[in-house]
């Protein structure tokens, strides 16, 4: 059920690689939530506990460094894809629903335990030291080569100055 979302993040993928158990273990945390329209997930500088794949929906990032500009994430894309790289990553913009959103949720805490209990974490922070410093993208997956505001695949748009709300 999870495994084809889970691949679509090529960081997963690599893990994949070292253990024949990875996936079907994080396959077990996982969640599924869904959000209303204009529900927030999550609010610029907060905790980075989760990861999550767009299962269906659409969400929009608001980042108070943006000033009036939203990101848009859709079907099959990643956000908040850095909490698995460390307890200490926050929230680089607030999330909200732009309509109804069905979501797989990854626990940030139990992908770094499962790294651990799989006895592979020397070998992801050495993967993370070498190729995340270069990017780690939510958008399309890929690791490496960018980031996701920099994506290819990225759609910015301006939010209306006229509108009392963001959202």
């Amino acid at each position: 059920l999870w495994v084809p979302h889970l691949l679509s993040l090529h960081l997963i993928v690599q893990v994949k690689e070292w253990h024949s158990d990875f996936l079907t273990e994080l396959s077990q945390i996982i969640r599924e939530e869904v959000l209303a329209s204009k529900t927030i997930l999550c609010k610029e500088g907060a905790s980075s506990l989760c990861s999550y794949h767009i299962l269906s929906g659409r969400l929009t990032s608001v980042s108070t460094a943006l000033r009036w500009r939203s990101e848009e994430f859709t079907d099959g894309m990643w956000v908040g894809e850095q909490s698995f790289l460390g307890p200490s990553r926050r929230r680089n913009g607030t999330i909200v629903a732009r309509m109804l959103t069905r979501l797989m949720v990854v626990p940030a805490d139990g992908f770094r335990e499962l790294i651990t209990r799989l006895g592979l974490q020397e070998r992801f922070t050495a993967f993370c030291e070498t190729h995340l410093e270069k990017g780690i993208c939510g958008r399309c997956g890929s690791i490496g080569d960018h980031f996701t505001h920099v994506c290819p695949f990225r759609q910015v748009k301006q939010a209306s100055k006229n509108k009392n709300s963001r959202w």
